[in-house]
């Protein structure tokens, strides 16, 4: 069994509201010694042998991963990994290196961080209302129950509206307008968000470093095309710090926004193991480029865990995606 963790946010700020919830690093190194208990830790070596033929993972192993390319996971997390001796793979986007600038994304987080739920909500109406994509809103309203299990109704609703339902143009349009109605100035925050290139050239160098794509846009929304191009940036840009990632976290992960074709796309680029979100463990590798991962709320040492060891070995609880099946059916 391969239980796969990821992290994000590695710190102890503090924001006025919810939008960012970091993970400090008191409670990372409690949940290292909860899985250290129970799980052996493997690194991204590991599970390519693996996936190759070549060599077998534990019988009970466990990988962390890192997505989105942030400076405290760096400064906060890697002493810890270092103290346990555990290794890791940091999922790097390309925009932010390759341009300067923050994904939309991070901008969302940021917004909602600094303005009242309430407030970012209606300034979110009102920014859709002005593009004309209500109906977007509509369909948020409807289908957004399945995702983001760790977020009230209403935060579900705009993030799925924001991460999936709007194209990258659309959101972008959506996120500058919001901006432009509130008086709020992030350039100090974002100048310290993302790795820089000799930090992730040492993460390269002692951990492993993989691509988290270019713009941070659910790849199954994109043509084949765009997904390929997508993915290849990302690819360039790593590789001009000397880095030739051989694994992919897709953007968000879940159904909607991975499917076959992104699979099949990661493989063309020599891709090897790609990394989802479905809420469950891996009991094989004969799918490695849609590889389950769970949320460290959902870990063993996290707020709620679903996975616990009984009588007869580890059991999922709670509430498990399907995704493996939705995936596949496009």
């Amino acid at each position: 069994m391969l239980l796969i963790v990821n992290y994000h946010y590695i710190g102890n700020t503090a924001f006025p509201f919810p939008g960012i919830h970091p993970l400090s690093p008191q409670v990372f190194r409690r949940q290292l010694e909860a899985l250290a208990d129970s799980f052996e830790f493997v690194g991204e070596a590991d599970l390519l042998s693996a996936v190759a033929g070549e060599s077998d993972l534990p019988e009970i192993a466990c990988l962390l991963t890192f997505d989105d390319g942030l400076r405290e996971q760096y400064t906060q997390a890697v002493p810890i990994l270092d103290e346990f001796g555990v290794s890791a793979i940091f999922f790097v986007p390309g925009l932010p290196l390759d341009q300067g600038r923050p994904l939309t994304v991070h901008k969302i987080h940021w917004l909602r961080s600094q303005m009242e739920p309430v407030v970012f909500h209606d300034c979110l109406s009102a920014a859709c209302r002005e593009f004309g994509l209500m109906d977007r809103v509509q369909v948020a309203e409807n289908d957004a129950g399945g995702k983001y299990y760790w977020d009230d109704s209403e935060t579900r609703k705009a993030k799925y509206l924001l991460n999936v339902l709007l194209s990258a143009q659309e959101r972008a349009q959506v996120v500058d307008a919001m901006e432009s109605r509130v008086d709020l100035d992030g350039r100090d925050y974002f100048e310290q968000l993302y790795l820089t290139p000799e930090q992730i050239k040492e993460l390269d160098n002692r951990f492993a470093v993989g691509t988290h794509g270019y713009s941070h846009c659910a790849l199954a929304s994109m043509s084949k095309r765009d997904m390929g191009h997508d993915i290849s940036h990302s690819l360039a840009v790593l590789s001009r710090m000397g880095c030739h990632p051989k694994t992919i976290s897709y953007p968000y992960g879940y159904d909607g926004t991975v499917s076959p074709t992104v699979f099949d796309v990661a493989k063309a680029h020599n891709l090897c193991a790609g990394f989802t979100t479905e809420r469950s463990f891996n009991t094989t590798l004969t799918e490695p480029l849609a590889l389950a991962r769970i949320d460290t709320n959902d870990a063993p040492g996290g707020k709620q865990p679903i996975v616990v060891r009984g009588h007869d070995g580890f059991q999922l609880t709670g509430v498990m995606t399907m995704g493996r099946t939705r995936y596949c059916q496009e």
